[in-house]
């Protein structure tokens, strides 16, 4: 059977848009999912296996350091389009300064988070010119001869500005620069040219996310999750004041991170239970379960390292796991711990915690070397807590905690591709970590039928048939996909129902099907209706308007 020719509705993630997850069938778009997402918080593993974040250049004219273009100071003179840039283009500007003590400056459209400024700048080699971002301290920059990119980052107080100055010693006089680029973070970024307005690039807001495995090549997947914030207000900067460190030493930007660039510190240990950790949040006082994370990378020396999490300000509660960051296996660990292989020796770890209803505040410790006398390095980066009780994405950080909106995908009215009467979903991917969620679900607020991935003493997926607002439950035996992949179909007709799961039987129903409305929408992430948000990556999702057969359910679920 071809099972793509014969189903009425194929998704299958390839390109996307923003407000847009493409259906390959039906032809022209009929049904293709409205998706939204309402901020730029969110990351994705791209095709190259990196973590792929929103990434921002907010200085307007990035090519023009000219009056014109916003710049100002007195007694220097600055001419745009004055020579060859490092691209090759007649974009570059010159810059005179006549003084030892002239400033040239523009608001850099920052606010109170952490910020980099970073431009091209050609001189005289051996010249020294000053940089200065927001209310951080001067940085003296030495030319050498031609083009090379210089930056500068710090704490940004509101509506910092960039300095480009004589201050300090400096002693060029005649500079030309070019490709300037003010953004949020502690390095500079691939560049990224601006004219009238800021220009942001990555899994941008309302852009659904094609995400992809970190170790594997293999097709991207449509991840879909649920709200999510990361409490954490520094989640890659250990060296900054909000981390406290005992008995161990921070190298910041000291090597690759999972984004693919040097911006992940490493911890040297010097004594017993040497340490790093904030007071991640004030939290309130309730049963909340609390999911922390973060990314590691084993350099030298004892290969163990004990993550801790502890609530306190009333009866404290506290859990601790330790995790081989050399070979990314478990060592000692409560139940809730998990490792998961990000390549080029990146693991992320994690595991919950759930307040007793008295506890105000959250703490976050690593242990490099565990309790012990032990001298080793690890890298460590993406620090996240947040509350749920599984992990999700990345959200980055920079000085504030930050939350990435829940992903939506819906197709209303689209009651021509989906059986009425019969019919079969499908539904493939992986789940990435442990939900109780629906996958794949059509119908509305009364009728419909839902693809359910639950955890509970075991793994398991149920199916749910919704008539008039009453429910009927399929469940299947016990699944271990953690991570796996899977694929699953349930088939209704009036009498016979039946799921399948890895291409086995799972479940059956003979209940007479009655829908008291006509079943009209789609849906992967929403809950415009009765469904929770999942956390999945979805490879394909496909519906059919009659039922399979139980020999085609099989076929088509067998992995």
């Amino acid at each position: 059977m071809s099972y793509l020719s014969d189903a009425s509705l194929v998704m299958i993630p390839s390109g996307v848009e923003a407000g847009t997850v493409f259906t390959s069938k039906p032809a022209g778009g009929s049904a293709d999912l409205t998706f939204t997402r309402s901020n730029d918080t969110a990351t994705r593993v791209g095709p190259n296996g990196y973590i792929e974040k929103v990434r921002t250049n907010l200085l307007t004219y990035s090519q023009d350091f000219s009056a014109a273009a916003g710049w100002g100071g007195s007694g220097i003179t600055a001419t745009a389009n004055y020579g060859t840039a490092p691209d090759g283009t007649n974009t570059s500007t010159q810059i005179v300064f006549t003084s030892g003590s002239q400033i040239w400056r523009k608001d850099a459209g920052v606010n109170g988070l952490y910020g980099n400024f970073s431009l091209w700048i050609k001189g005289t080699a051996g010249e020294t010119i000053t940089l200065t971002f927001g209310n951080n301290s001067d940085k003296v920059v030495t030319l050498g001869s031609g083009w090379n990119r210089f930056s500068t980052d710090g704490n940004l107080a509101t509506n910092p500005e960039l300095f480009i100055n004589t201050f300090v010693g400096a002693t060029a006089r005649t500079i030309e620069v070019w490709g300037g680029q003010a953004e949020v973070g502690d390095i500079a970024t691939d560049y990224i040219e601006t004219t009238t307005a800021a220009v942001s690039v990555g899994p941008l807001a309302n852009v659904p996310r094609i995400n992809f495995d970190p170790v594997l090549p293999r097709t991207g997947s449509l991840l879909l999750e649920p709200q999510r914030t990361n409490l954490i207000t520094f989640s890659e900067q250990l060296n900054n004041a909000a981390w406290t460190i005992g008995s161990a030493t921070i190298s910041a930007n000291a090597t690759t991170s999972p984004s693919g660039y040097q911006d992940a510190d490493i911890i040297s240990t010097t004594a017993a239970n040497s340490f790093a950790g904030p007071v991640g949040a004030t939290i309130a006082a309730d049963s909340t379960t609390y999911t922390q994370s973060v990314f590691v990378k084993y350099i030298s020396g004892y290969e163990n390292f004990k993550f801790r999490t502890a609530l306190t300000g009333g009866s404290s509660v506290a859990v601790a796991s330790v995790f081989n960051a050399n070979t990314g296996t478990l060592v000692s660990t409560d139940s809730t711990a998990q490792i998961v292989d990000y390549g080029n020796g990146w693991y992320r770890v994690s595991h919950q915690i759930t307040n007793n209803g008295t506890n105000t505040n959250f703490i976050f410790q690593l242990y490099p070397s565990g309790d012990a006398v032990n001298t080793n390095s690890m890298a460590f980066w993406g620090a996240q807590a947040e509350a749920g009780s599984y992990v999700t994405s990345y959200i980055p950080t920079y000085g504030a905690a930050a939350t990435r909106a829940n992903d939506i995908a819906i197709k209303s009215s689209v009651s021509d591709v989906i059986g009425q009467t019969e019919g079969t979903l499908y539904w493939e991917g992986s789940m990435i970590e442990q939900i109780n969620n629906d996958v794949f679900y059509i119908g509305g607020s009364t009728d419909g039928i839902a693809i359910t991935k639950i955890f509970t003493t075991s793994d398991r997926f149920r199916f749910y048939i919704r008539q008039n607002g009453a429910q009927t439950l399929l469940t299947s035996g016990a699944i271990s996909n953690v991570g796996q992949k899977v694929k699953v179909a349930i088939a209704y007709k009036s009498g016979d129902i039946v799921a399948y799961v890895n291409g086995t039987q799972q479940a059956s129903s003979s209940i007479s099907l009655s829908f008291s409305a006509t079943i009209s929408s789609v849906l992967l992430a929403n809950s415009a209706f009765w469904l929770n948000y999942a956390t999945k990556n979805c490879d394909q999702a496909l519906l059919f308007k009659t039922r399979l057969t139980n020999d085609q359910l099989s076929q088509i679920t067998t992995l």
